[in-house]
């Protein structure tokens, strides 16, 4: 949310709508823009400007309506106020219904225009949500690797609010990809939801990748869709990473080395391992197998996200193998980038033809959850009702991945990762090497509402290195904390020589501590964007050197925003050689 006046933001409105109009910024960067230029007034009203028609809207808590921000309202005599009133509903009323058909005139043209499903935006909301959806990254037409997993990052919005939204879909081609159940994380009046859905393109080639909002039922509630290109990775240098990975080994949780089973049985083996590098595990982090028979699992899963210093179970389901004899496999974590580190997990096991196939341990039961005294932590309580667990999983529905581990025979888990103002649903399964029990029934805790005294989040922001020459790598990192709980932070440059910068990116967050990195190359030659006083292009040749200013903004889970964050890098002509 900006800070600027009603003047000034309407004058950045018409420098945004000039350099789109001269092709200067596409559709979806333009639209990106605008979102910016919203404000809140002195009375705590909250303005933006349509993208669209140029119109200011309004939303006083209720809804978002029509409305000048320079007009004032008339003092009335009392005997006038009936007629007045009157009056102005009338005019409200002819207004609202003129906007509404300016509005759908606009949506269908555009929707002509592109072709339904044309763009990097494609939009179809429904008359009941206006319901909005913007794919934010990749680019549209942008190029990515073959076999490397990256994060489509979207933004779902609606003034009306996102009640009626419960899935959110992303399509490949036409087939789906990933699935996020997203109806438990949105809270009442929500009016956005930033999301970040993994892919990976499997051979080379041209892909349509769509991110379609879906209702409880199933209904399409809007869409956008973009066109990739998936190439071979080129032969060359990586950029130097902006923080390192490492894990260390804390146990087997299940399947210790030697352990006995019949031919064909299943079973699940777990490690728990510590974060105790400065990377924050997330998409694109997998365990991966290094030596051995896979024994009927994948050769690699995905990693659960995990911040620095915090613990995580990798969890993988084998089948022992039909003949008798001894087996043994070793798996280790990979970087996105492909680096493999921290240690080798390995698993050993004997087949036996007489040893005898053990059963799922049996669900726990009477699970409550209660809010701690000092209200900064939920208490699970339940009654152990397995003979042979190996241990509990604790799962949270707003998290994809189980939230920890509780050892065999326990009865008490403490969640210190909660916050203020939010609803909560856990469940717990007991499980060992054969499976896992039914969850049974989920219970709910609800957290009193965050209070006014709410700090907004601290952000800071490094890019390194502070000076580049053309054609080098460098990387942006952030680190954003709040005592309530991180929301998203976006990362972006106003006048960028550098499209992907320009563009902006969202890195989405879950948990009081959010880290990120965005590592990106300088181009040999590029093109500064046109300044917004003068509106001439600036295109350096190599000899000249430039600074390119970076913003960061982030957002915690009650809605505050942080300090507009702004740090710098020297773009430098490249080294010439020396003439004999």
């Amino acid at each position: 949310m900006v800070s600027m006046d009603f003047n000034q933001i309407e004058q950045r409105f018409g420098d945004l709508c000039q350099q789109h109009d001269k092709g200067r910024l596409d559709d979806e960067s333009f639209r990106f823009e605008v979102a910016k230029l919203t404000v809140r007034d002195d009375r705590g009203t909250l303005w933006m400007i349509d993208a669209e028609s140029g119109q200011w809207f309004c939303n006083r808590g209720e809804s978002w309506e029509a409305a000048d921000p320079h007009a004032e309202p008339p003092v009335m005599p009392p005997s006038d106020l009936g007629r007045k009133a009157n009056r102005q509903r009338t005019w409200r009323l002819i207004l609202a219904m003129a906007t509404v058909v300016t509005l759908v005139a606009v949506a269908v043209w555009w929707l002509v225009d592109q072709g339904i499903l044309g763009g990097p935006t494609a939009l179809l909301p429904t008359p009941s949500t206006s319901l909005q959806v913007i794919i934010a990254s990749p680019e549209d037409g942008s190029e990515v690797l073959t076999g490397q997993e990256i994060a489509i990052e979207s933004m779902v919005s609606s003034p009306s609010g996102l009640d009626s939204v419960a899935q959110v879909q992303l399509l490949a081609n036409n087939q789906t990809a990933d699935l996020q159940q997203v109806e438990a994380r949105i809270q009442p009046q929500q009016t956005s939801l930033p999301l970040s859905q993994p892919w990976r393109p499997t051979a080379p080639g041209d892909y349509q990748l769509t991110v379609r909002v879906l209702s409880s039922t199933g209904e399409a509630q809007g869409m956008a869709t973009i066109t990739v290109r998936a190439v071979e990775a080129p032969d060359e240098a990586r950029p130097e990473p902006a923080c390192s990975p490492d894990a260390s080994f804390s146990g087997d949780v299940t399947i210790a080395p030697g352990t006995v089973f019949p031919p064909g049985a299943r079973m699940e083996k777990v490690w728990q391992v510590r974060n105790s590098g400065s990377c924050a595990w997330g998409v694109g982090y997998e365990l991966v197998l290094i030596d051995g028979d896979n024994l009927g699992a994948p050769s690699r899963v995905p990693v659960p996200p995990t911040a620095a210093g915090e613990s995580a179970d990798l969890a993988v389901t084998f089948s022992a193998p039909s003949a008798p004899g001894t087996y043994a496999n070793l798996w280790q974590m990979q970087a996105p980038d492909g680096q493999f580190f921290g240690p080798r997990l390995d698993l050993s096991i004997q087949v036996e033809a007489q040893a005898v196939e053990d059963s799922p341990p049996q669900a726990p039961t009477g699970l409550t959850a209660t809010v701690t005294p000092n209200g900064e932590a939920v208490r699970l309580t339940w009654i152990d009702e397995a003979q042979n667990e190996d241990a509990y999983r604790i799962y949270r529905e707003d998290m994809s991945a189980s939230i920890g581990l509780a050892p065999a025979d326990a009865e008490v888990f403490v969640d210190g990762d909660v916050t203020c103002g939010r609803t909560y649903r856990y469940s717990v399964v007991a499980f060992n090497a054969a499976g896992a029990s039914s969850s049974g029934q989920p219970v709910e805790v609800v957290f009193p509402p965050c209070g006014p005294a709410d700090a907004p989040p601290e952000l800071t922001l490094t890019i390194v290195p502070t000076q580049v020459l053309a054609s080098e790598p460098f990387t942006i990192t952030f680190v954003a904390e709040d005592d309530v709980g991180m929301d998203l932070v976006i990362v972006w440059s106003e006048e960028a020589w550098e499209p992907e910068l320009n563009r902006g990116r969202i890195f989405t967050c879950t948990a009081r501590l959010c880290t990120g990195s965005w590592p990106l190359t300088v181009p040999l030659t590029y093109t500064l964007a046109p300044s917004l006083t003068t509106g001439v292009d600036i295109t350096p040749t190599v000899d000249v050197s430039t600074t390119l200013a970076v913003l960061a903004l982030a957002r915690d889970s009650s809605g505050q925003e942080s300090a507009l964050v702004q740090q710098s890098i020297d773009l430098l002509p490249p080294e010439r050689p020396v003439q004999p």
